[in-house]
């Protein structure tokens, strides 16, 4: 039997096949690309970083094994293993960075409702009474202007206390994911995050 009758495919067919097989050999590629650490959660960073140290661990034979079994631990030295561990290391720190930072997102955001966490409190501008300068004593005489009191309305339900929980809960999400200047520009609490004062009701 010819090589040719193995196949009996009609003309033209074979090759469209190669090129969708290729098509998914190059789509694949970026599956295996690095995850931004903000888009994981709490979990996932501590199980990357935690893979990606004792793959740094295992490069210097830094791992308890049976040296019988495993062998010399070649290369462990060299300058590229050195390179390579750096940055393991680095990735690891990163990915605990962020999973302490989101754990503190959701701990400040416990008890918030979703539309509170996506959208800011400043944006109800119909529940904003008046904005006026913050004016500030100086030692030497004379004021200056050290910010801004914002008065809102009676809100049903609303609380200095619950303010106050919003609030954190934009701070610590803003912490965690970042947020757009150009999209929240009118937002005081991404001008000066630390700038805040405890809220009172009157």
């Amino acid at each position: 039997m010819k090589m040719s009758n193995l196949c009996s495919c009609p003309k033209g067919t074979s090759a469209t096949l190669v090129l969708m097989l290729a098509l998914g050999v190059a789509g694949c590629v970026g599956c295996t690309a690095a995850r931004n650490p903000r888009d994981m959660s709490v979990a996932e960073n501590q199980a990357v970083a935690e893979a990606d140290e004792k793959e740094a661990d295992s490069k210097l034979c830094g791992m308890p094994a049976d040296a019988a079994e495993s062998g010399p631990c070649w290369g462990a030295q060299s300058e590229r293993t050195r390179l390579e561990v750096s940055e393991l290391r680095r990735k690891a720190a990163e990915h605990r960075n962020a999973a302490a930072v989101l754990k503190a997102e959701e701990e400040a955001c416990s008890g918030v409702s979703e539309a509170d966490r996506v959208q800011s409190p400043f944006s109800h501008q119909e529940d904003i009474v008046s904005v006026q300068p913050l004016l500030e004593n100086l030692p030497q005489g004379g004021t200056r202007q050290a910010g801004a009191v914002i008065v809102f309305r009676k809100v049903p339900r609303l609380t200095a206390t619950v303010f106050q929980k919003i609030i954190d809960c934009h701070l610590a999400r803003d912490a965690a994911f970042g947020f757009d200047a150009r999209e929240l520009e009118y937002c005081p609490l991404n001008v000066n995050p630390l700038g805040f004062r405890k809220l009172k009701a009157t």
